[in-house]
This record gives C-alpha cells, structure tokens and sequence, in this order.
C-alpha cells in the first residue's frame, strides 16, 4: 500500500531537511528556515504562474 498524500508531503519536508542540515553543516533550526523559505517561494510563484501575474 502506497503513502497518503499528507505522508508524503511531510516526508519530502522531513527530507529536504535533512539534505539543507548535511550539506549546508548548519544548525538544524537554520536548515529548517531555508526549507520553509524555499517552501514559501515555490508555493508563491505556482500561486503567481497560474494567475498569470
């Protein structure tokens, strides 16, 4: 049985996480601000890329 779609999601945050802390070799809550703000940004521009802004 595959993941749910939450599951997902949450692993692909938890493992965006630990790529940014392994390769960046920051501290776990720095990584955690660059994968939020990354998180932001892709979510802005597909929000500004189907409004056509």
């Amino acid at each position: 049985m595959y993941p749910g779609v939450w599951t997902t999601y949450i692993l692909l945050l938890f493992f965006a996480w630990l790529l940014v802390l392994s390769v960046s070799g920051c501290s776990p809550g720095a990584a955690w601000t660059v994968v939020n703000l990354t998180h932001f940004a892709v979510s802005f521009l597909s929000i500004l890329s189907l409004l056509d802004l």
